[in-house]
Parts: structure tokens; sequence; C-alpha cells
């Protein structure tokens, strides 16, 4: 999805667990969310010395050295994410070929979700967990990007919020799927427990002004008839 570049917009954003306001740069025009008229709250990342720190590397270094070939793989899998990704948690082949409308939604979910994840990576310039200590040996691909909050956590977990909107009969499953992908970061070492801690409070927040915004609302009735042919496959097979 192409974004029209408006320059930079200037967003406000209250953060929680924190008594200021800070000035987030957007680069570029969200779908479903209105960069002016949006509060996000976020948690900031912990302190270079604070006691959080300590146990995120003490949490890094235990899936590290305990981690199997099945954990690496299974972190392999969801390096390149994609909305088919929660096929499982859907309990359908979610494919863009079979639903054109609803598969492009979310890979709008994705985008919009993106834009304010760059942003906060830029605002904290928090270093990867690789970058700070040399003994952590990352097992899936580095990033070029800074940390916190993760890309793939928010990412996901945003998706995950948005699917068990529509999906509520899967919404268990689907929160699972959305957790367990911030999980395959940690367990491949190239993100701290509270970049995802961080991205899920992000993700909730985006999910909820996502699912409220007249846009989304537009291209869900658009898809009403995708998501009422997925409903009718999920009910099927739970019957068999």
């Amino acid at each position: 999805m192409k974004h029209r570049n408006l320059g930079i917009l200037f967003l406000s954003v209250i953060f929680s667990f924190s008594a200021f306001a800070s000035t987030l740069a957007i680069t570029k025009t969200p779908t479903f969310i209105d960069p002016q008229n949006i509060t996000l709250e976020t948690l900031p990342p912990p302190a270079a010395d604070a006691e959080t720190k300590t146990r995120d590397l003490a949490i890094l270094m235990w899936e590290q050295n305990s981690r199997t070939y099945y954990d690496i793989e299974r972190a392999w899998g969801s390096v390149t994410l994609e909305p088919s990704y929660f096929n499982q948690a859907l309990g359908v082949r979610f494919e863009e070929a079979r639903y054109p409308k609803l598969y492009s939604l979310m890979k709008t979910v994705m985008a919009d979700a993106r834009i304010f994840i760059d942003a906060f990576k830029v605002q904290y310039k928090r270093p990867r967990p690789y970058q700070d200590n040399k003994d952590i040996k990352p097992a899936i691909p580095i990033e070029e990007s800074y940390s916190y909050p993760s890309g793939h956590g928010t990412r996901g977990m945003t998706l995950a919020l948005v699917y068990a909107e529509i999906f509520p009969d899967r919404h268990d499953q689907l929160l699972a799927t959305g957790l367990s992908l911030g999980q395959d970061r940690i367990v491949g070492g190239v993100h701290y427990p509270s970049d995802i801690e961080g991205s899920v409070k992000l993700a909730q927040s985006l999910a909820k002004n996502i699912v409220a915004s007249d846009a989304f609302k537009a291209q869900i009735k658009d898809a009403e008839a995708e998501i009422a042919q997925i409903k009718a496959l999920v009910i099927n097979a739970n019957m068999n």
C-alpha cells in the first residue's frame, strides 16, 4: 500500500507510566489512524542501569542456553510476517487469492502499525541486545533498526487484536499467536523482553484506534462476504 508523504507531522503522544508528553515524528499518513487526533499509550524502555535491564539480559541468556532446534525453527517461521501467519489461529487457509479484500485490509493494518513503530524506534534509539552485549548470539537474521519497540511484536499483536475483533470466536487462539510472535523474537536473540512488553502495549492502542475508525469500518463492510465465508468454514470445521 502506497502512502502519500506529508512531510513530517508532529504527534503529541501521552505515555502511560510516564508523566510527560513527547513529540513523535510521523513521516507518512496512515490509512486507518488520524495522526493528529490520537493518544497512544506505550511504555518507555528501561534505563541502561535499571533492574529491568538486568532481568532482560538474564532472560535472554536463559533462552539462548535452553533454545532447541525446534524453537529456532519456529522463530525463523515468523521472520517474514504476513496476515496468513494466523492461518492456524483462524482455522482456515487465509490467502490473498481467496480473500483479497480482507487480506488487503490486514496488510493495511500492518502498514499503519509500522508507521508508528518506526517513529517510536527513532524516538528511543535503543540498541539491539546483541549490540549491547557480545554474549548474545542471535539465531535468526539481525535487524538494522533500533530495538524498542519490537516491530514484529507490535505488528503481530495488532493483527491478532484486529482479527479477534472480526472473529471473536477465535479470540484466544489469535491472541496466543500474536504473543508467540514476540516470544520468538526473544528466543531468536534479537529483542529484549521489555521490547516485547512495550510492543504489546503499543499494539493495544493501535488496534483500538484502528477498529474505531470510519475507514476501517468501511473496508470491513466491503469485505463482509469474505468474512462470512471464513466464519462458515470455521463453524463447519468445528462440527466435524
